[in-house]
């Protein structure tokens, strides 16, 4: 679609520029069922029977792999995702993470308590990032970790407003 002064556009190009416009991939995902994650470990975070908010274009399903965005139009997109933690007072740090086809990448956001934090409030950690789907076989996923004192698992939080997130955006084509 390519637009020149003095040249009016045609019905193809406006009928692109909404596509481009109003039928953009979205996914919405708010988890609606606490999950265990043990101590130390990056854990994919699941979403399940009745998470999805938004999901325009079928990228993610409840039943399998349920932690998985899988997009199924090639281009650039916008992930976003929120971990939250139940309350805990022996927390030490905590993640959020995304990964691609299983492996983490940049950026990672680590929140780190003072060794004398004994607050028992649910927590949360955000990560964003752009990254590139081939729409056929890529994936991704939001992790979760947590660090006790104890070693102890850590549930995530569930609760309206403070539920984990995913979200998935369309930005444009490669």
């Amino acid at each position: 679609m390519a637009f020149n002064a003095g040249t009016p556009p045609t019905v193809a190009d406006l009928l692109a520029l909404q596509a481009a416009t109003t039928q953009r991939p979205l996914v919405r995902l708010q988890q609606m069922a606490a999950q265990s994650l043990a101590s130390n470990t990056a854990t994919a975070i699941t979403f399940g029977a009745s998470s999805e908010e938004i999901d325009t274009h079928g990228f993610h399903d409840t039943a399998s792999n349920t932690s998985r965005i899988t997009p199924t139009l090639a281009g650039y997109y916008r992930f976003t995702g929120t971990v939250w933690y139940a309350a805990d007072t022996d927390v030490i740090s905590y993640f959020a993470m995304l990964a691609k086809n299983g492996s983490i990448f940049a950026p990672r956001n680590e929140i780190v308590l003072p060794s004398t934090a004994t607050s028992s409030l649910p927590r949360s950690a955000n990560v964003t990032a752009i990254q590139a789907a081939n729409g056929t076989s890529d994936y991704f996923e939001l992790l979760g970790q947590q660090l006790q004192a104890a070693a102890g698992s850590l549930n995530t939080n569930i609760g309206g407003s403070l539920s984990s997130l995913f979200e998935c955006e369309y930005l444009r084509p490669l």
